[in-house]
């Protein structure tokens, strides 16, 4: 099923950038390397490089800042019309620019492919009372406080905001 769930998303890109012209020179990964928006830009860049898409391998920028608002700034005020320019995002950005943390909306930008699924894990010690997770929403209701929780979004990221929605017996995964 991983198999075809990465074919199937290197399908709909492929697709999508071929549809769209893709002439990408650069890629912007809006946090530092190693993470998942390098990741994304260089695995995009290798699948235009290789299915012959572009003439030169795609140069990926690491440009960290503002959860994604450095990027979307320095874009949106100097290549806004650079068409050979991709930057990575992901629902995490998404969510930064829905709560207005972004310099501009959406609309400043042309979003071409969404590739991927954003998923949420809740890891807790092998000891722990929880043994699912309908035990965890149970004692989120009954006393959010006396839970220690982290991700890897701040207070209103998207880490965040799936936690409370689970709390609010909304299932954010589908489930």
């Amino acid at each position: 099923m991983k198999t075809l769930s990465k074919l199937f998303g290197a399908a709909v890109l492929w697709t999508s950038l071929s549809v769209a012209g893709a002439t990408a020179a650069e890629c912007i990964a809006p946090a530092d390397p190693g993470g998942g928006w390098d990741f994304t830009c260089r695995t995009i860049g290798k699948m235009l490089f290789d299915q012959k898409l572009v003439d030169a391998p795609v140069q990926v920028t690491n440009m960290p800042g503002g959860v994604g608002a450095v990027a979307y700034a320095k874009v949106m005020s100097s290549r806004a019309d650079d068409a050979e320019l991709m930057v990575a995002t992901s629902t995490v950005g998404v969510t930064q620019i829905a709560q207005g943390k972004y310099p501009a909306d959406t609309s400043v930008m042309r979003w071409v492919a969404m590739l991927g699924t954003d998923v949420g894990v809740i890891v807790v010690p092998k000891d722990s009372d929880f043994k699912t997770l309908d035990d965890l929403v149970a004692a989120l209701k009954e006393d959010p406080s006396a839970l220690a929780v982290a991700g890897s979004s701040g207070a209103g990221g998207w880490d965040h905001i799936r936690l409370l929605m689970l709390a609010q017996g909304r299932r954010p995964l589908g489930r």
